[in-house]
């Protein structure tokens, strides 16, 4: 699913994507708002499951993911992928509580859920309670919770975790059942520490020539974000299947990838 721009000869581009979600916004905004044609190329936006995304990106049925965690541990496994741009130096991550957990203190003996140990979403829900006072071990404890995503249902189902650390698609969707966001992971965390030097691409990708392209067409889009509020918003209530005011939350900008 996805918008899709139209040009009869243009190059098609396929983008991979774990879940609708504001942190690749310029790419939707960008495809939705026709920023590919004049580098003639055809954006189609996948939704597709990283641990499928990632051989996708091998066997070349992929062209890009939106998923930077799964695909900077591939590379560290010797997979020859390439990341091609971060548009934003903060997360776009937010600490969200179950019901009646509103602030830092309500944390306090309570368990985080988070998708795996030893995952990216692990170590900044680490670095975020620490950044909150609240030290994992002392006071609260991560805990393994299921799917990224889905921790705060199983909470509200079952009691078991208290809060998670989720995305904008799950603060849209706490919102609605009265959850409130702790604090933003981009409130926390000094920029400094996400800004790394590029790695050296790997020779031979078949994707390099479009690259820059690519990149034009996505910092059209980071510029449209940006600049054009109602757009944006209809953007993302079409993207989320939601209602205009809730698109129009107020969700502070952080890491977006492509």
């Amino acid at each position: 699913m996805g918008f899709r721009a139209g040009l009869a000869r243009a190059e098609k581009i396929i983008f991979a994507y774990p879940s609708p979600s504001t942190s690749f916004l310029p790419l939707v905004g960008g495809a939705k708002e026709s920023f590919f044609d004049p580098e003639n190329l055809q954006p189609e936006l996948v939704q597709i499951r990283p641990a499928v995304a990632i051989p996708g990106l091998t066997l070349g049925s992929v062209d890009y993911t939106t998923v930077l965690g799964s695909t900077i541990a591939a590379r560290m496994r010797g997979v020859p992928l390439v990341i091609t741009g971060v548009f934003a130096d903060k997360p776009m991550d937010f600490l969200v509580g179950a019901k009646g957990i509103a602030s830092a203190k309500d944390l306090k003996g309570k368990i985080i859920g988070i998708s795996a140990l030893g995952t990216a979403t692990h170590f900044l829900t680490v670095r975020v309670l620490k950044a909150v006072g609240s030290r994992p071990g002392k006071g609260c404890d991560p805990a393994r919770g299921g799917r990224r995503g889905t921790t705060l249902a199983g909470a509200r189902a079952r009691g078991l975790v208290q809060a998670s650390l989720l995305g904008s698609q799950g603060v849209i969707e706490g919102e609605k059942a009265g959850l409130k966001v702790i604090v933003a992971a981009a409130d926390v965390i000094d920029e400094s520490a996400f800004r790394r030097r590029q790695p050296r691409p790997w020779p031979n990708s078949k994707k390099i020539p479009s690259r820059s392209r690519v990149l034009r067409a996505g910092l059209r889009g980071l510029r449209y974000v940006q600049d054009n509020k109602a757009g944006t918003v209809d953007v993302i209530q079409s993207w989320y299947r939601v209602e205009r005011e809730m698109a129009a939350v107020d969700l502070r900008p952080g890491a977006q990838v492509f």
